[in-house]
């Protein structure tokens, strides 16, 4: 759970939930939510609201400064063979038709294969090489461990890469995981 939102919710509400309005919503977090039954709810849907609206509007790639981006991370990973790739969190999917066998998903962003978020991606498929830059940090501790998880388990179990192993990038924002 977002602690800043919902100590945000709690004082303006002191958990009473008819005090949490719309029009309160809109001018406090500039964003729309439908109306909920719990603050646990409000805060997952604000928290929620509030990602899908930077993450569709205002984020901007800044790939190029990381050192294992671009260029180098699409040698890295070509060089790998792999049979299928899963870029979780892709954004504009910039990686699509560079790198082999690549699908990329994003809650947010429609130039996603599927736009769709890691814990609600079903597929049977398993990906020799998972990819999540920056995009599994994001809300609480339970829900970081959730999606790691995830990535893990769609990882393929036998994995014919040139190196004999599977891999798993991440690189994170720095931020305090609460």
């Amino acid at each position: 759970m977002n602690k800043k939102i919902f100590a945000q919710l709690l004082a303006h509400s002191k958990n009473d939930l008819t005090k949490i309005t719309q029009p309160y919503i809109l001018e406090t977090f500039g964003v729309e939510v439908e109306r909920c039954d719990t603050m646990e709810q409000y805060v997952e849907a604000i928290d929620d609201a509030c990602l899908h609206k930077y993450f569709s509007k205002y984020w901007q790639n800044d790939m190029k400064k990381w050192k294992y981006s671009g260029v180098a991370l699409i040698d890295e990973v070509n060089s790998l063979k792999p049979r299928a790739v899963l870029d979780v969190g892709c954004g504009y999917n910039e990686f699509k038709g560079k790198i082999d066998n690549l699908i990329g998903i994003d809650p947010y962003n429609d130039r996603a294969d599927l736009q769709v978020s890691t814990l609600e991606y079903k597929t049977d498929q398993r990906f020799d090489v998972i990819m999540c830059l920056g995009s599994v940090n994001f809300g609480s501790r339970d829900k970081i461990i959730a999606e790691v998880s995830r990535c893990v388990n769609l990882l393929a179990e036998e994995v014919p890469c040139s190196s004999g192993s599977t891999q798993v990038c991440n690189t994170t924002n720095p931020r305090q995981i609460g």
